[in-house]
């Protein structure tokens, strides 16, 4: 191909030529027969039981920490021994990344110098699985020529980089126009290609034949933080010593100094997130919490708190360049850390220097903390609707050409004793974001994102939801399915809910809790006993218990639940809905009396 060095025009002679061979034909005279880049993608296992592995609120903190390090320090150092800049991440965060390197780099050394980084860091108790593309030419990322100075990237383009950028761009903007005329279809996207990349890491993943763990012999003293590896060292906590392993050791270490403020890094979100709690709220002494039971406080329970993104895979599909891609990763990352910080500032309390939450992961689309259990449900609607606001709004700005959908996000929250593993916790919460995103699925209409909870109440060891609320809230022997709970909500229907848990504080305890036995007894049982209260009570007790009695009140509340039904409008706390093919009595008003509990 002929290009005029001032103009970018094509010769006479190939102005038949679709867009893609005419950026072809540029690419080959820059770099040869041969592609230049390819994509290179990093997922890490097994973080679950890394960080998880303890209720010990410091090893926790440091999991978490060593992780964040890696993602903004080691994969980046690692880049630069190779002479890759740091411009061509394309995404990292929550125990992923994405990049581009050089097609001369062979995939074992990529491999093996990603696995050696994260395992050096995390003291080889993590997996690592790397996915690498066949070699690219720009135009097949739908980028502009990465600026690589690797070995085998031809070196003029550093001399003549802006040049070749806008020579690329107007012939990708003259061949689109070309084909658009001609009616042949546009380029694929970089979000798909990427997708073909995680299709590829599945397929790796599933053709692993075993994990690897550590052996220990019967007469091994085991760790007392995490139970899995020998123990070899000793620590302290609150004047109790532990004797512990090598990677507890060191884990416990770096969480004190991440929660104190002593590292001053700025790697760590913990520790920006500290500190602008501090600049909020004017507490210069404000910590987060030494352990769990100061963190529980008076009550006992702890929540785990576990939000992500709706549909972000699609969203990141329809994004057609790399730029696009790292903009919009870094849009959430920022706005779910902004959401989180406001979250936080609402329930710190001005006479204490703890904050009562701790922040296990805040980046990409993805929210784990652990929390007070009255504070959970608050913390979980301010957070899914700070995110969906300031999203959305980021979004129509940046991306005002590009008609993107709406960007929800759902949540799931464990409240468990504090002395209950927080890993089995973990996957509850897991299991329960995955029923509300289900149900968001199944019954919304993509603009709100949802919210789903479970008190677990006796210490049992279980991880999945379906099963659990089955046990809990059906009930077995009638004719008609019925559950004593409407859960999930969405968030808007929770934060309506909330409001009404505020009026029904008011009711005596005892009458609360009757009214809730009488919910599990029968609906007509519950109807009489509630409308006999209603009848006895005055003012605004009188008032709120009249008003739980009519269906109206209740639609309004949950104008998104897939209500087929009601025997009687006139006490209307019990309704039909009819949810993935099944049609079962449903009821609120469990969930707002034990919302009161929780409170």
């Amino acid at each position: 191909m002929q290009a005029d060095s001032r103009t970018g025009e094509v010769s006479r002679g190939e102005k038949e030529l679709s867009g893609e061979e005419r950026i072809m034909g540029m690419e080959k005279s820059l770099f040869g027969l041969k592609p230049p880049v390819k994509l290179v993608l990093v997922d890490v296992d097994a973080v679950k039981d890394w960080v998880f592995d303890t209720n010990k609120l410091p090893v926790v903190r440091a999991a978490s920490y060593m992780l964040q390090q890696v993602e903004k320090k080691k994969l980046p150092d690692l880049l630069k021994k190779w002479e890759i800049p740091r411009e061509a991440i394309i995404f990292v965060g929550g125990a992923n990344a994405l990049f581009a390197a050089p097609a001369t780099l062979g995939d074992a050394e990529i491999e093996k110098s990603i696995k050696r980084c994260y395992g050096e860091a995390t003291l080889w108790q993590v997996g690592v699985t790397v996915a690498i593309s066949e070699p690219l030419w720009a135009h097949q990322m739908q980028a502009s020529l990465p600026d690589l100075t690797a070995e085998g990237v031809a070196g003029c383009i550093a001399k003549t980089w802006s040049n070749v950028r806008r020579k690329l761009r107007s012939h990708r903007q003259q061949g689109k126009e070309k084909d658009a005329k001609k009616g042949k279809p546009a380029e694929s996207s970089f979000g798909v290609r990427v997708r073909f990349l995680q299709e590829k890491m599945r397929f790796l993943k599933a053709m692993r034949e075993s994990a690897g763990h550590e052996e220990a012999h019967p007469i091994v003293r085991m760790c007392q933080y995490c139970c899995r590896r020998p123990a070899a060292n000793k620590d302290q906590i609150g004047g109790e010593r532990f004797w512990v392993c090598e990677a507890c050791k060191q884990r416990a270490e770096q969480g004190r100094n991440v929660r104190n403020g002593t590292k001053k890094d700025e790697l760590s979100v913990q520790q920006r997130l500290l500190a602008r709690l501090r600049e909020k709220t004017g507490n210069r002494n404000l910590m987060w919490s030494k352990d769990l039971d100061t963190l529980a406080g008076e009550g006992g329970y702890i929540a785990l708190i576990y939000a992500d993104g709706n549909d972000m895979g699609r969203l990141f599909n329809m994004l057609r360049t790399p730029e696009s891609y790292l903009e919009f990763s870094d849009l959430l990352s920022r706005t779910v850390e902004k959401s989180v910080l406001e979250a936080l500032k609402s329930v710190v309390d001005e006479k204490s220097d703890n904050v009562p939450a701790e922040v296990i992961v805040a980046g990409g689309d993805d929210v784990v903390l652990i929390c007070r259990a009255k504070d959970a449900l608050t913390l979980a609607v301010q957070i899914v609707n700070a995110f969906e606001e300031e999203i959305n709004e980021l979004l129509e700005a940046v991306f005002e050409r590009q008609s993107m959908p709406k960007a929800t996000m759902s949540c799931g929250v464990a409240i468990v004793d504090v002395k209950y593993p927080i890993r089995l916790a973990f996957s509850l919460a897991e299991s329960l974001l995955k029923e509300a995103k289900r149900f968001r699925r199944a019954c919304g209409d993509g603009t709100k994102g949802t919210v789903n909870w479970f008190w677990l109440k006796a210490p049992v060891a279980v991880t999945d939801a379906e099963p659990l609320f089955e046990q809990a809230f059906e009930k077995k022997g009638g004719r008609d399915k019925v559950y004593v709970t409407a859960r999930p909500y969405f968030v808007d229907e929770l934060k309506r809910l909330l409001e009404l848990k505020e009026r029904l504080c008011r009711l005596p305890r005892s009458q609360r809790k009757a009214m809730e036995q009488v919910l599990f007894d029968s609906i007509w049982a519950s109807y009489a006993y509630v409308g006999y209260q209603a009848a006895r009570a005055r003012d605004e007790e009188q008032k709120t218990l009249r008003e739980t009695l009519r269906f109206g009140f209740w639609r309004n509340l949950l104008p998104h639940h897939p209500i087929a039904g009601v025997q009687s409008v006139e006490y209307g706390f019990w309704w039909q809905e009819r949810r993935f093919g099944e049609t079962a009595w449903r009821t609120a008003l469990a969930d707002v009396l034990e919302l009161v509990e929780l409170a």
